[in-house]
Parts: structure tokens; C-alpha cells; sequence
């Protein structure tokens, strides 16, 4: 009888350890997805960014919404990126088709403003290239910040089930995330905008939330509230644009009420060939 109980109370722990090797802690399946995601050659994003701003002049109030939503198709070999964005202020939307391709001499990126007819071309040195999206690197820091994260249910993504974890990145890992995720090059090299390092310190914790798909264990969904912790990175960026655009002097003051960023990754290696429109 007792070597019985023994080996039930073995088999329970046994059964015990599997299943708690199975689900993992959040800093273990994020590693996990990051290093999968690695090793993806191809997947499509869905990025919105929605922006709450209001300008002062004279004492008097203006509330500007801002938007940025679309997809991205990316390719790992040879490397190619096909962008179709949508920039909406204030009800005016203006849509943009971005492609890049590596090739032997550096980047070339194209743009087109009329839905891929014409296409505007150039070529820069990997030093230059636009800012790209490390997802590895992305899920990475979410991972370093792991202890921060709790599992909180499981919802659909996609029509997938996905486990739900809610959690906050410290202020002081903003910097790395506006690196990893491309905006300050983009900030310097199309808007001419610096940002300081000492305007980086001192920042407040922000939320996240991460959804990891049950059959996958792939990273389906991340969302990030940059309001309390951007404000005021951005709007220093927003006098500097003012400057650049030779209207700084006339007592204009931008303030950052929201900024939110909704991430959706899906259809990984099943992409085929991306392509420029009309190549």
C-alpha cells in the first residue's frame, strides 16, 4: 500500500511539473515567441496609433485628433517591406504606399502617394534606411519585464484564442522601445526632430498588454498606453516641428493628452512573395 501512495504522490508531481513546464511563466513563453519569431520569414502587421492633442493660442483651446493606421507585409530573404498607411488630422486623411528592398548598395525605398500608379524612388545606405520594427527585440523587452506581468484571462485575436497578459514597461526602457520600434530615425531623418537623451529619464511606467496565442505560442497582439509616460517627449517633438516650421514664435502650445499603440501580428510564413505594386 505504501509504494502505492508513493508512486501516486510521484505520479502527481510528475504531472504537476508538466504542466507547470507547459503553461510557463509570461517571461518564458515571451522568450519563446521572440526566439520562434525570429525565425519567421515572413508575417503582416496591423499598427494604429491614435493620438489625443491640444493646441493653445491666445488662450484659447483646440482639440486635433491624429491617427496613423495600416498594414505592413514583411519579408526576411531578401529582405522587403511593403507598407500601406493612412495618416488622418484633424478628418483629413492622406494615404501612403512606403516599399523597401535591400539590395547589394544599400536600401531602396519607394513612395507613392496615388495608391502605387507612380512610384517616387531613392537610394540610402543601410546607415540611413528608414527605422524598421525589430519584433524579436520588441517581445524581448517585454519579456525582460516580465515580473511586472500577469496572465488576466483568455480572448480571441483573430479569431484565435490567446492568453491575455497585463503588465507596465519602466519609463526609463522607453528609449530603447522608440529605437527598437524605429521612431527616432524616423523622427530625425523625415522630420528633422532630435531627441535628447535627458528628455528620456525620469519617465513614468507604461501599461501593456500582450496576447499569446494558445496553439502558436506566437505573440498575436500588443498594446501599449503611451500617454503619461510620452508627454513630454512629445510635446517637445511638437515644438521642434513648430520651429522647423517657422511658426515656433507665435505662442502656440501643443500638449499630448492620449497616444495609444495597437499592434496585431498574424499570417506567419504565409505571406508568399512581397512585391512593389505594379513592379
Amino acid at each position: 500500500m505504501r509504494r502505492i501512495r508513493k508512486a501516486a504522490a510521484l505520479l502527481l508531481a510528475v504531472l504537476m511539473l508538466l504542466s507547470l513546464s507547459a503553461c510557463g511563466s509570461f517571461g518564458t513563453r515571451a522568450a519563446r515567441a521572440a526566439a520562434k519569431m525570429s525565425a519567421l520569414e515572413s508575417l503582416h502587421m496591423d499598427l494604429d496609433v491614435q493620438l489625443g492633442l491640444k493646441l493653445s493660442l491666445l488662450g484659447r483651446d483646440m482639440d486635433m485628433g491624429m491617427s496613423m493606421t495600416g498594414g505592413t507585409d514583411m519579408q526576411r530573404s531578401p529582405m522587403r517591406m511593403l507598407s500601406d498607411m493612412t495618416v488622418e488630422v484633424i478628418g483629413v486623411k492622406q494615404k501612403m504606399l512606403n516599399f523597401m528592398e535591400r539590395r547589394e548598395d544599400g536600401y531602396m525605398v519607394s513612395v507613392s502617394t496615388d495608391g502605387g500608379a507612380t512610384w517616387s524612388e531613392r537610394l540610402t545606405s543601410p546607415e540611413e534606411a528608414p527605422g524598421q520594427m525589430n519584433l524579436k527585440e520588441c517581445i524581448s523587452l517585454f519579456a525582460d519585464c516580465a515580473d511586472s506581468f500577469e496572465k488576466v484571462g483568455v480572448e480571441k485575436v483573430m479569431g484565435s484564442e490567446a492568453d491575455r497578459y497585463d503588465g507596465e514597461i519602466p519609463g526609463e526602457e522607453l528609449g530603447r522601445a522608440m529605437e527598437l520600434c524605429g521612431l527616432r530615425d524616423m523622427l530625425s531623418g523625415n522630420m528633422g526632430v532630435e531627441l535628447e537623451e535627458e528628455a528620456l529619464e525620469n519617465l513614468g511606467d507604461i501599461p501593456a498588454s500582450v496576447w499569446i496565442d494558445k496553439d502558436s505560442g506566437m505573440v498575436t497582439r500588443f498594446d501599449l498606453d503611451l500617454g503619461e509616460a510620452a508627454h513630454s517627449i512629445v510635446s517637445g517633438v511638437l515644438d521642434q516641428l513648430l520651429q522647423n516650421a517657422g511658426i515656433g514664435g507665435i505662442g502656440l502650445k501643443p500638449e499630448l493628452e492620449s497616444m495609444t499603440v495597437k499592434v496585431l501580428l498574424s499570417r506567419f510564413d504565409k505571406l508568399g512573395e512581397v512585391t512593389r505594386p505594379g513592379a
